[in-house]
């Protein structure tokens, strides 16, 4: 095996693990290597070294060289989903998967190749593209699905929902009790589908038959694999998160909205759980007889936020209503179960996800760190403050400045946009008359330019000093942030702010458009264009496509609504990929000693570096300048606002590195 995998000069590998949590001791147990002939099928073995089954396996120490052995000298290393692979090779054996390898994630490929998919699982994928494989690509998972459900009910426990002190099957044993010869076959057919995989779906993944668009779309296709090692140090690397605080605050909350079911008991004569939806709706529309104005999705009376919000005009106790729900929202999803998530060395672990959301964001899971409240600002601190940073460190938070806002100023060349955004300092800086550290030098010294009041201006003409300016303001605000969402009149109506009636939302809107024509002229050549080509589709600036079958819909509302969302995804996913990009260009500075900092997290637009006290200042200048060097957008300068904590994220604040 190892003599014949080191002739190979592309290779794959699949741990198969006692567990997920490599943060807290989970730990391979098993691993398929292989590689493909150029002349045949995929050659592959499973080296088992940790099962818990009375078979004859190899000894821990022996395995580990000779998969070490396999890997080395690697020029490319392919799997499914490689993070995973490269999180528990680095807790097994720091090093076995080579740094200077190139990744090859056909996990990625297919995210890339096609976007819009039901399932990024390797079965569903390796079923969509490998018409020649010669098994059925879900028959050994099934399995070994089934097995594990056999093993958790002989052990009565449940076989992956973990709960509070009664853990989950998988959690404890991972496929640790799974025989050799069932997880070998399965192993190894996983990395046979993604070896497989990687031949059918690489060229196009980097570009081929794209035409002009094939030199962007490479460097996608690179920057995309170093994501997964960027990614993967973040994740590694962690954060700080406090559990003993968050469980505090769970019981603070118990008494808190005890208090608050009880007030609201009395307030209303009734007593209700108002956190049950189904009991509000029969409450406030059957027992009150509120009037419905809003549904839900399932067409019933709404007891969402805006629905209360309505109420809360005439019906004061209803603000009671939504304090309670905000509360509770943390309660159930921000303190126990967030604290369940820390891992044993006091870090939470989190996973960044690379595909699933269409527009190109990165999203979150277990947990997901970008859904953390920050509207209410008692709850957002209370969380908040559970992320604390290490002694004599501080983290810099990176935060893009109205980038949504800087794509649709060079998407659609909108004039209040470009006006509020172009500065003579950059437009020297671009034609290399000025260097980077004199551009911020300048640009410090700039009169801030608000762009929703100058829009306002130019939308309702009408100036600071008129009784109307504050609405209208907030109302140009909400449109100018709500357009690359993909915004309707809703965005206007469903404000609690701006509580704007249809009619007049409606006359808000065609103003804004008729001081703005360029944002529709440009939806609508957009549009055309995509409709043009046989699969309606775009390609953003960095190459990434974006399909949208439902455009040729007969059904005039799913056509409407799917136009929105993709003029929202082309002005989103312009501005999300300066954050994929930028990740990338911050731990490569990382990675090559030139900062001495580590990624930490990211939300949104924002990233998050942790580094020492001393070096706080430096490190922010450079990851500054490198989230802010791109020069495809026309004269559109890219901004990144930078903040600091030494404590907690609940007490970052702005701070100025060009004094």
């Amino acid at each position: 095996m190892v003599r014949e995998m080191q002739q190979a000069p592309e290779r794959g590998i699949d741990w198969e693990t006692d567990g997920l949590r490599y943060a807290n001791g989970d730990r391979p147990i098993g691993a398929a290597l292989g590689h493909c002939p150029a002349d045949g099928p995929p050659r592959c073995w499973y080296v088992p070294f940790g099962h818990k089954t009375a078979e004859i396996q190899a000894h821990p120490d022996a395995a580990k060289r000779a998969i070490t052995d396999a890997l080395s000298g690697a020029a490319a290393v392919i799997n499914h989903n490689l993070k995973f692979e490269l999180h528990m090779a680095r807790a097994w054996a720091p090093g076995i998967i080579p740094d200077d390898a190139a990744l090859h994630c056909t996990l990625i490929q297919a995210y890339l190749n096609y976007e819009d998919r039901a399932s990024f699982s390797l079965a569903n994928v390796a079923a969509d593209e490998l018409t020649d494989l010669p098994w059925d690509p879900h028959e050994s998972k099934k399995m070994v699905d089934d097995l594990l459900r056999d093993l958790a009910k002989a052990r009565r426990m449940r076989l992956k929902k973990d709960l509070l002190g009664d853990p989950a099957y998988l959690t404890v044993f991972g496929h640790s009790e799974i025989p050799v010869s069932v997880e070998g076959e399965y192993s190894c057919r996983d990395v046979a589908m993604a070896l497989r995989l990687d031949r059918a779906q690489r060229a196009k993944a980097m570009g081929a038959g794209m035409g002009a668009w094939e030199p962007a779309r490479r460097v996608l296709y690179e920057n995309e694999m170093l994501l997964v090692r960027a990614l993967a140090d973040m994740e590694w690397n962690g954060q700080l998160c406090d559990a003993p605080y968050l469980r505090a605050s769970a019981a603070w909350l118990d008494d808190d909205l005890e208090r608050r079911r009880r007030a609201l008991a009395a307030s209303f004569g009734a007593a209700v759980d108002w956190s049950n939806d189904n009991d509000l709706r029969d409450f406030l529309y059957g027992h009150l007889g509120k009037p419905v104005l809003r549904h839900s999705e399932k067409g019933k009376p709404s007891v969402e936020q805006a629905a209360l919000q309505d109420m809360a005009a005439d019906d004061p106790r209803i603000s009671d209503l939504i304090e309670y729900g905000a509360r509770m929202k943390v309660r159930t999803t921000y303190t126990d179960s967030l604290a369940d998530k820390v891992c044993t060395d006091g870090r939470l672990h989190a996973s960044w996800l690379q595909f699933g959301a269409a527009t190109g964001r990165l999203s979150g899971a277990d947990p997901n760190l970008q859904n953390i409240p920050y509207r209410h600002q008692e709850m957002s601190k209370l969380v908040r403050q559970a992320f604390g940073v290490a002694q004599g460190e501080a983290r810099i938070y990176l935060d893009y400045s109205q980038v949504e806002l800087r794509m649709l100023a060079w998407l659609t060349g909108t004039p209040a946009f470009r006006a509020a955004y172009q500065t003579a300092p950059y437009d020297a800086f671009l034609r290399g008359e000025m260097d980077y550290d004199h551009y911020v030098a300048e640009r410090a010294g700039l009169p801030k330019i608000d762009i929703h009041g100058e829009v306002t201006k130019r939308t309702f003409g009408i100036s600071e000093d008129h009784p109307d300016w504050n609405v209208r303001r907030r109302a140009g605000k909400v449109i100018n942030f709500g357009i690359p969402y993909g915004g309707g009149l809703d965005m206007l109506t469903g404000n609690p702010e701006l509580r704007i009636e249809r009619n007049e939302a409606k006359a808000m809107l065609s103003a804004y458009h008729a001081a703005n024509p360029e944002i529709a002229a440009t939806k609508e050549r957009f549009i055309a264009r995509m409709r043009s080509r046989s699969t309606p589709h775009f390609i953003n600036w960095a190459g990434r496509v974006r399909h949208a079958p439902l455009l040729s819909s007969g059904n005039r509302d799913v056509a409407a609504g799917t136009e929105r969302a993709m003029f929202a995804s082309w002005v989103q996913g312009s501005a999300a990929e300066l954050t994929r990009f930028s990740l990338v260009r911050i731990w490569l500075l990382a990675k090559a000693g030139q900062i001495p900092a580590r990624l930490a997290s990211t939300v949104h637009d924002e990233i998050q570096i942790d580094c020492a006290e001393a070096d706080a200042r430096e490190v922010a200048y450079a990851a500054r300048r490198a989230m802010e060097e791109y020069h495809h957008f026309g004269g559109v300068p890219i901004v990144a606002d930078v903040e600091r904590t030494t404590t907690h994220w609940a007490e970052k604040a702005k701070w100025s590195i060009d004094n």
